[in-house]
């Protein structure tokens, strides 16, 4: 089974884009890590706005050249503060990218003003504060790329169309063009390239953690991976208060199976078993997992016992159905599988209480002939399992 990391590698994401459920992983990622990043970013595009009004405050003063000038930094000041604020504020992080954007186009218009406004009181204009703030949103604001080649490109309009309405000379409003032309094409270029080396290096991680977490042979979760997720699930339960329910799941004779066609056959039997047992698995919550050797495990949270021996039968009947051959089976010539359920409402005696029912469950549905559903009440066997799991139902629903 393909991870959606490997299946999204293989489709490509040229347009720097993953497919929803990984697009909001990223993002996540993303955000929590380069938070501390941001934050220094920040700071040095607050001094960088300090620096303009204190320099011309006291090297041509005291006082200030134009009114411009500390208009422009009570403007873009609160902004970047705002922002700044946002990085510790978690219910906030999602507005980080519309505040890193209103940060930019802030710097950007009140530089372009302070340009013209310059103009007007007779200064020179010079473009090195507009190209350093292109850069800047490019590369200090932590703007993913595409709201950051928009903001960018916004800006670059309005320049060019001061330029062209205002009084700016021909042969400056060229240089400047081509000037902002070849910062915005270095912008674009450098950030999409990073873009998309941090996005490649999130699927490349987020394979190795999948493959670390499936089991080498089946290709579905292993023990470790159920560990974390038993203990993330149990926790959620106990939040929520509600039912988790466990299945362990057993082949039948799987040492005859072997001894009879060969441990590669076993190995195929095993490839063969774990998908079917993988469908009990709908839900987002929901795993099954291979347990050690021939077992295997399934997590059903919000299931009580009735319900999870359902599921679980309809798995054992898929079994049955498939008739992969065991002539070395004493209970059938075909491979079954036997399965122990059980359920609780966390916190009980604990998770390990919840394995050890299911366990016990599942050797008293070996103990009654096999191929069969045990629950820590019953066993349930083909002709009175209906009626078994019904009252199994109405009692944890009236309990």
């Amino acid at each position: 089974m393909k991870s959606l990391y490997h299946s999204q590698i293989e489709r490509g994401f040229k347009a720097l884009r993953f497919e929803p459920t990984l697009e909001k992983e990223y993002l996540e990622d993303v955000g929590c890590a380069g938070l501390s990043q941001l934050r220094l970013a920040l700071m040095i595009g607050s001094l960088y706005q300090l620096s303009f009004p204190t320099m011309d405050y006291f090297f041509d003063g005291p006082g200030f050249s134009d009114p411009s000038i500390p208009m422009r930094t009570a403007i873009t000041q609160p902004l970047i503060i705002l922002m700044f604020a946002f990085t510790y504020m978690a219910r906030f992080r999602s507005l980080l990218t519309y505040a890193g954007v209103a940060v930019g186009m802030s710097i950007g218009m009140t530089t372009l003003f302070m340009e013209s406004a310059g103009g007007a009181f007779g200064n020179a204009s010079d473009l090195t504060g507009y190209l350093l703030s292109t850069f800047y949103i490019y590369f200090y604001l932590g703007l993913r790329f595409w709201p950051a080649v928009a903001t960018s490109v916004a800006l670059y309009a309005m320049f060019i169309t001061v330029g062209v309405v205002g009084p700016m000379p021909g042969n400056t409003l060229v240089f400047s063009g081509v000037m902002l032309t070849f910062a915005n094409v270095i912008g674009t270029t450098g950030l999409y390239n990073l873009e998309y080396s941090k996005r490649l290096s999130f699927l490349e991680e987020g394979e190795l953690r999948f493959m670390a977490d499936q089991d080498a042979l089946t290709k579905i979760a292993n023990r470790g991976a159920f560990d974390k997720h038993f203990d993330r699930t149990w926790r959620h339960c106990q939040r929520e208060q509600i039912p988790i329910a466990l299945a362990l799941v057993d082949i039948d004779h799987f040492k005859q199976y072997n001894d009879h066609y060969g441990h590669q056959a076993g190995d195929d039997c095993l490839i063969n078993i774990a998908p079917i047992i993988e469908t009990a698995a709908k839900r987002p919550l929901d795993l099954a997992a291979r347990y050690g050797g021939e077992e295997f495990v399934v997590l059903l949270p919000g299931c009580n016992t009735g319900q999870a021996a359902r599921i679980i039968e309809d798995v054992r009947k898929e079994v049955v159905k498939n008739m992969f051959e065991h002539v070395a089976s004493p209970t059938s010539k075909m491979v079954t599988i036997s399965a122990g359920v059980s359920s609780i409402v966390p916190p009980g005696d604990g998770p390990e209480e919840l394995l050890r029912v299911a366990d016990e469950a599942l050797y008293k549905a070996k103990s009654e002939g096999r191929n069969r559903v045990g629950t820590s009440e019953e066993s349930i066997g083909d002709t009175q399992l209906a009626q078994v799991i019904e009252l199994s139902l109405q009692r944890d629903q009236n309990a």
